[in-house]
């Protein structure tokens, strides 16, 4: 059975095994993690002290939310909520975040992963960036929003990091007569930064879960 993530948990770099590759292509291994300053692991790709986005100013923006009125949400404390009555709620939040600097300006921005409920059927996942900017505070960063790209409805990302000026991410879907419930394709993509929007660059098949 399908099963919504857990709000703002962000997930531990699998074990995968490493079953199919394309061409001479090879899987990149997810970085090493360390714990954030609020607790959270997340890939450490960029110099100790380097100045980020911080998990604060993310969790406050507003996203495109394709599905949901309006097709964006402002989240509060990284989540969002209606309910439209009490057996029918609709609700986005974020579920992973990792950063890194994605155009080359040394600035490390964000990739943000928002898991949209729009109390219908479909459970969509989005991947999004967000680009960073200097303040006139040296180590606090501002963050635009860019457009993001559908990973699917129903779809169970794994591992989400930034390196190479390229998002990278580990996901599994749904794979030719896979229940909507339960996809059983794993796949690593990659996501490159054309202007403030993310376009797939690769797409590498990782083998099927039973």
């Amino acid at each position: 059975m399908w099963r919504p993530p857990t709000r703002r948990s962000f997930a531990l770099i699998p074990t995968l095994a490493l079953l199919a590759a394309c061409g001479d292509s090879k899987p990149e291994k997810p970085p090493p993690v360390v714990e954030n300053e609020a607790g959270r692991v997340v890939p450490a790709l960029d110099p100790p002290g380097m100045a980020r986005l911080r998990d604060s100013t993310l969790f406050e923006l507003r996203y495109p939310a394709p599905g949901l009125q309006g097709g964006s949400v402002k989240l509060h404390a990284g989540a969002w909520k209606d309910s439209i009555s009490p057996d029918n709620v609709r609700e986005a939040y974020v579920t992973m975040i990792a950063h890194g600097d994605l155009n080359g300006d040394s600035l490390r921005d964000a990739a943000v992963i928002l898991y949209t409920d729009p109390g219908a059927t479909g459970k969509f996942f989005n991947v999004i960036p967000v680009i960073a900017s200097a303040t006139n505070q040296p180590e606090i960063l501002g963050g635009t929003v860019g457009h993001g790209v559908f990973l699917g409805d129903r779809v169970r990302p794994e591992s989400l990091w930034i390196d190479g000026h390229r998002v990278w991410l580990r996901m599994m879907e749904h794979a030719n007569g896979d229940d909507a419930c339960c996809p059983t394709l794993w796949q690593q993509r990659t996501y490159r930064l054309v202007k403030d929007s993310l376009k797939l660059e690769t797409t590498i098949p990782l083998g099927t879960h039973d």
